[in-house]
């Protein structure tokens, strides 16, 4: 069965770096809508017990202004 991640209950973000606001809400809009633990079985034919469908995030119209904010941020 597929569940989503949720940060407090699974993951350890102890050791990831500070980010700035736009790459934290982005990170937190990745982890909430667009990662999926469970048993997967992948386009190689291997299994995976995580899963990351960016496309949950990029065809979201918060997560693809998350996503733009970003960008725009990275560019001279």
């Amino acid at each position: 069965m597929h569940s989503v991640l949720t940060i407090r209950d699974e993951l350890d973000m102890s050791g990831l770096p500070k980010l700035d606001p736009a790459r934290h809400k982005l990170r937190e809009h990745i982890l909430q809508h667009s990662l999926k633990t469970g048993t997967f079985t992948l386009k190689s034919g291997r299994t995976s017990n995580w899963f990351l469908d960016s496309k949950q995030t990029a065809c979201r119209s918060d997560g693809i202004v998350l996503v733009s904010d970003v960008a725009l941020s990275m560019l001279p």
